[in-house]
């Protein structure tokens, strides 16, 4: 079991109308580093990875503080703000000085991390590329989870 995150523009659920979800996107410049989502603005981590991941990089309050975080509802969308994105990017600055400054995990079909790189710093890109699309880009930008 794990989340379905995605971040984007906000719409309607057509199944539950009071409930926000959404869309999908893809940008052939978008991160990709051998994995089903690649390109795209979903992920698919389970819990566990999710949690071990926010609390590496700093940004477990920024996820889970009950009042005030992205996945505090869950399933949930919540608005994205500029602040999100600038503490992606101090979260970057910090992981670029911890691990060495290695680059993403690349994964290969079998599950390999085939470079030696930081898979927390490819969960990273990932969130900056498509925060700063959706803040620049979108209506209503916003991080949904199921």
């Amino acid at each position: 079991m794990g989340y379905t995150l995605k971040i984007g523009n906000a719409i309607p659920n057509p199944d539950e109308p009071r409930r926000m979800m959404v869309e999908d996107a893809r940008h052939d410049d978008a991160p990709a580093f051998g994995e089903p989502t690649d390109y795209t603005n979903a992920r698919w981590p389970s819990y566990t990875a999710w949690h071990d991941f926010t609390r590496e990089t700093g940004l477990h309050e920024m996820f889970f503080n009950r009042l005030t975080g992205l996945l505090r509802n869950h399933p949930g969308c919540e608005p994205l703000e500029q602040a999100h994105l600038r503490e992606v990017r101090r979260a970057i600055a910090v992981q670029k000085v911890k691990n060495g400054g290695k680059g993403p995990a690349i994964w290969n079909d079998s599950d390999q991390n085939t470079n030696n790189g930081d898979p927390a710093m490819g969960r990273l890109l990932w969130l900056e590329y498509w925060m700063a699309w959706a803040l620049k880009d979108c209506e209503n930008p916003a991080l949904y989870n199921s």
